[in-house]
């Protein structure tokens, strides 16, 4: 039989040369529905099971993920990107902010003005403001080299934290969206601001927990310090481009 893709011979049920499947089906309304089920149930328990694993023992499964266990394991910037999408969605419908929406806007609005929305800063604040998704992918690399700064001597590389950190991240919009779900149930805004509160600080203690997990050779104490010492080198990382985002504005404008 030869391969309907590449036209090599194939003698198993996948081809050896570009992995197209021996049989294909013919295109109908059967072979819709078994395309659609296969998707759905596929995606779903990707998610699930990475997301299960992430809350039992995320540390492990993260630097297992790295060292080649993957088959049943959603990929981590997609991982990432689909449930920051998601989460946009659910705070766009319930007509709240999130946490991201707060920082930047704080920000454009520091001095208790109203912002000149033809500003370029401005519009590049209330641009990211507005896609979620894509200004996490923009921080995750950030956050990444800090951490690679303070675990410089764990012997990962760069993309390894990179990949890692997605998943963080990822996990951490679950908890967001916990979180931002509980929160729809209370009307106090002393409750609603709490909930608010707790947010980074659930994001901060996930992360220490994952990293203590995550990076061999180092005790507790140690990668307690050393995450911190991350957050601290992520936050003037942070101010350093905002600073250089002001001054792009201001040239623009000029």
């Amino acid at each position: 039989m030869e391969c309907k893709n590449c036209g090599h011979k194939i003698k198993d049920k996948f081809c050896s040369y570009c992995g197209q499947i021996a049989l294909t089906e013919e295109i109908n309304f059967h072979y819709l529905v078994h395309e659609l089920q296969h998707s759905l149930l596929h995606v779903d328990k990707g998610i699930l099971y990475t997301a299960r694993g992430l809350f039992k023992r995320p540390g492990h499964i993260i630097r297992e993920y790295l060292e080649g266990k993957r088959v049943n394991h959603f990929k981590p910037f997609a991982y990432v990107f689909l449930l920051s999408t998601l989460f946009t969605l659910v705070v766009k419908a319930s007509n709240q902010t999130n946490f991201l929406d707060d920082f930047l806007l704080g920000m454009a609005n520091k001095d208790g003005d109203i912002p000149d929305m033809k500003d370029p800063f401005i519009e590049i604040i209330l641009w990211l403001k507005n896609h979620y998704a894509i200004s996490i992918l923009f921080l995750i690399p950030i956050f990444s080299l800090a951490t690679y700064a303070s675990f410089r001597k764990s012997g990962c590389n760069y993309i390894q934290i990179l990949l890692m950190n997605a998943f963080v991240y990822g996990q951490v919009t679950i908890i967001y969206f916990i979180l931002h779900t509980l929160q729809l149930f209370f009307v106090d805004k002393d409750a609603i601001e709490t909930f608010d509160t707790l947010k980074p600080f659930a994001a901060f203690f996930y992360t220490i927990w994952v990293y203590v997990q995550f990076f061999k050779g180092y005790s507790t104490f140690k990668s307690i310090l050393l995450t911190i010492l991350s957050h601290v080198i992520y936050t003037l990382m942070l101010i350093l481009v905002l600073i250089g985002l002001m001054g792009v504005s201001k040239g623009l404008s000029s």
